[in-house]
C-alpha cells in the first residue's frame, strides 16, 4: 500500500510537471513574439549594439538627450530584429507578428525611420534585386510600350524614386519620343510655368536611395541623353538648361511633408510617378498618399502608377536580402485587386479620376499571376466660369 501510495504521488507529480511543461510551451505557441520578447540571439545582438551606441553616445554627450535618443532606440529594435531574421526563429508567422507588433506601435515619424534604415541598408543591392527578380525588365517593357509624349506634360515629379530606374526609363522614352516627332518644347511645356518650378522632380525618403538615384541621373542618364540628342540634331531636351546641363531637383521627403515643405508645388505638376509604393504603406496611408498626389498634380494632370500584382517580396531572391525582404513582406499590405488603385484617387471636389490605360507585363516565369502593372490615371479637369469649356492640362497637345 505504502509503495503503491508512494508511486502514485510520484506518478501525479511527473504528470502535474509534464502538464505544466505542455501548458507553458503552448503558451508560448498562441503568444507572437513580440518586439520585447525576441530570440535570445536577437536579444543578445540588441544588447551588443545598444551597449557600444551608449558608450558612443556617452562620449559624445556627457547629458544625453531623451529626445535624441528616441530614434537611436527605435534604431537598435530594428537591428535586433533584422539580425534575429538572419537565424532561425519558431515559425514564420511568429517572425511576421513579431516585426508587425514592433512597426504597429510605431508612431508616424518612427515609422518613417524604420523606413529609412531599411532602404538605406538595402540601397546598395536594390538595383540587383530588381534586376536578377525580373521586376526592372517588366518595367521598361511596360514605360516602352503605354507611355506616348501625347499624354504627358512637364513638370514631372517621381514620388518614391528609389534608385532612379522608373525615371530614367520614362525620361528616356519621352525624349526619344519628342526627338523622332520633332516636337518644340512647349509641347509638352505648360505655356505660363513659374521661374521657381523645376521640370523634374525626384523625390524619396531613404537618403542612400536618392544618393544612388542622384548618381544614376548624373552619370549613364545624362549620358544617354546627350547621346541621343547630339545623334539627331534637333531639339535641346526640356530637362536640360542653355547650357546642357540636367534641370533636376532632388528631394528627401515623405509624402506626408510634401505639403508642408513645398506648397508652391500646388496643383503645378504635369505628370507624378509612383512606382513600387501601394503596397508598403499601411491602408490609412493609401489614402494620404493619392491625397497628396492629387494635392500636388494640375488638374488634367495624369499619374503613372507601377505596381505589382500578386505582390511577392522574394521571388528568385538571393539569401543576401533576406533579412530586409522578411521585414518588407511582414509589413506590406498590398491591394487585392488591381481595381483598387483606380478607387483612391479622386479630386478635392470628390470627383474620380479617368483610366488613360493599364497594362500588364509577367515579372517572372514561375508565377504565372507576378504581374507588373502600369495604371494611368488623369485628373479631372477644371470647369471655366459659366461653364462652355475645360481648364487646365486636359488637352495634352492633341
Amino acid at each position: 500500500m505504502g509503495v503503491g501510495n508512494k508511486m502514485g504521488n510520484g506518478n501525479g507529480a511527473s504528470v502535474s510537471s509534464r502538464e505544466a511543461d505542455a501548458k507553458k510551451k503552448e503558451g508560448d505557441r498562441r503568444t507572437p513574439a513580440g518586439p520585447l520578447t525576441l530570440p535570445p540571439e536577437a536579444r543578445e545582438a540588441a544588447g551588443r549594439v545598444g551597449r557600444r551606441r551608449r558608450r558612443e553616445l556617452g562620449r559624445a554627450k556627457p547629458e544625453p538627450d531623451k529626445a535624441a535618443d528616441a530614434p537611436l532606440l527605435v534604431g537598435v529594435q530594428l537591428n535586433a530584429l533584422l539580425t534575429g531574421l538572419g537565424r532561425r526563429l519558431r515559425s514564420v508567422d511568429e517572425q511576421r507578428a513579431s516585426i508587425r507588433a514592433f512597426f504597429d506601435r510605431l508612431s508616424y515619424e518612427d515609422q518613417e525611420l524604420v523606413f529609412k534604415h531599411v532602404y538605406n541598408v538595402f540601397s546598395e543591392k536594390y538595383d540587383l534585386h530588381m534586376e536578377d527578380t525580373g521586376h526592372y525588365p517588366a518595367i521598361k517593357r511596360l514605360i516602352t510600350k503605354e507611355i506616348s509624349v501625347h499624354h504627358f506634360r512637364f513638370p514631372i515629379l517621381d514620388m518614391s524614386a528609389g534608385t532612379g530606374v522608373p525615371i530614367k526609363y520614362l525620361l528616356l522614352e519621352l525624349n526619344r519620343q519628342l526627338i523622332t516627332e520633332g516636337r518644340s518644347i512647349e509641347f509638352i511645356t505648360p505655356e505660363e510655368q513659374p521661374s521657381n518650378i523645376c521640370p523634374v522632380y525626384v523625390n524619396d525618403l531613404s537618403e542612400k536611395m536618392l544618393d544612388r538615384s542622384k548618381q544614376r541621373m548624373t552619370t549613364e542618364f545624362d549620358r544617354e541623353l546627350h547621346k541621343e540628342t547630339e545623334e539627331l540634331s534637333l531639339i535641346v531636351p526640356p530637362i536640360l538648361d542653355s547650357n546642357e546641363r540636367l534641370r533636376i531637383s532632388y528631394m528627401n521627403h515623405s509624402f506626408r511633408s510634401l505639403q508642408q515643405r513645398h506648397s508652391r508645388l500646388k496643383e503645378k505638376i504635369g505628370t507624378i510617378l509612383v512606382s513600387q509604393t501601394f503596397h508598403i504603406v499601411s491602408p490609412q496611408d493609401k489614402e494620404q498618399l493619392a491625397s497628396t498626389i492629387d494635392w500636388a498634380l494640375a488638374p488634367g494632370g495624369r499619374v503613372i502608377i507601377l505596381e505589382e500584382f500578386a505582390w511577392r517580396a522574394r521571388t528568385h531572391s538571393s539569401h543576401q536580402f533576406l533579412p530586409v525582404l522578411k521585414f518588407i513582406e511582414s509589413i506590406a499590405t498590398p491591394l487585392p485587386r488591381k481595381a483598387d488603385i483606380i478607387s483612391k484617387f479622386k479630386d478635392s471636389e470628390g470627383r474620380p479620376y479617368d483610366m488613360v490605360a493599364r497594362s500588364t507585363e509577367r515579372i517572372d516565369t514561375l508565377y504565372r499571376d507576378h504581374e507588373m502593372t502600369i495604371t494611368i490615371l488623369q485628373k479631372p479637369p477644371v470647369s471655366k466660369p459659366g461653364g462652355g469649356g475645360m481648364a487646365g492640362l486636359d488637352s495634352f497637345g492633341l
